[in-house]
């Protein structure tokens, strides 16, 4: 199989490398241009071709449908752009942030892809989403428009919003469904504000789930669809050791 096999860009492991394996790797990139309308679904098959092209020794699940052991989060809304997803993979080779992120750069990645950093994590805990920035663009007409409707939010008690859920268990598709449900944004949406023909606010992240960013859109009077296509998520406060931990990629590898 391809993955017991070692690659080229392992060339810089050493004997005593082999005792430490296998290797996670946190790998931060950004999307943009026209593949920020890319399903993650689509990311995540277009980045294990791209690791593979690049020689990586992937790790893979064992069984009948063996598939390469990586996760891409938090999942990216399709048509938002971002500067700060993160890459989880796990590798059967020992190798080093620059040698890694030279082969990912030099295996033909696609247009709107860039790779800005990776990491070695430091346990097996997988980093997780606490707080992501969002910003949009706005023109002074909307500008305008779009605090006023935030004046009127500072004063409500909840910003209820109607959201669409799956009902229903199991894998057979008739058996399940949709059903619409109100959620309150208001304990999951931070520093919601609009100044200088900018929108911003903080989608937060917790156990009881997290803001959808087109209802954010949606409650402060933009369009959710078209306005989506235009947002782009700026920052992402990742957390490790229980939401101890900051994981930033200021302090990656970025050669």
């Amino acid at each position: 199989m391809a993955a017991a096999q070692r690659s080229p860009v392992a060339a810089e492991a050493t004997e005593k490398d082999t005792d430490n394996l296998p290797q996670r790797w946190a790998i931060w990139l950004s999307v943009g241009d026209d593949l920020r309308f890319a399903s993650h679904r689509d990311m995540m098959r277009a980045l294990e071709r791209l690791a593979l092209r690049a020689g990586l020794g992937l790790r893979f699940t064992q069984g009948f449908n063996p598939h390469p052991i990586l996760s891409l989060i938090p999942p990216r809304p399709v048509g938002v752009a971002s500067r700060d997803d993160l890459l989880v993979v796990t590798l059967d080779e020992s190798i080093g942030p620059a040698a890694l992120l030279s082969a990912l750069r030099a295996a033909d990645p696609p247009a709107g892809l860039t790779f800005i950093g990776a990491m070695e994590l430091p346990t097996k805990a997988t980093p997780q989403p606490r707080r992501s920035l969002y910003e949009l663009a706005l023109d002074p007409p909307r500008t305008k428009a779009v605090g006023a409707r935030l004046t009127e939010l500072a004063g409500a008690d909840s910003w209820p919003v109607e959201r669409m859920v799956k009902t229903g268990r199991g894998r057979r598709r008739a058996s399940v469904g949709f059903a619409t449900r109100t959620v309150d944004l208001l304990p999951r949406v931070a520093d919601l504000s609009v100044a200088e023909g900018k929108l911003a606010f903080a989608a937060l992240s917790d156990q009881a789930g997290s803001a959808r960013p087109g209802e954010v859109l949606a409650l402060c009077g933009l369009d959710e669809r078209t306005d989506l296509a235009s947002l782009v998520r700026v920052e992402v406060d990742y957390r490790l050791s229980g939401g101890k931990t900051d994981f930033r990629a200021a302090g990656a590898e970025q050669t």
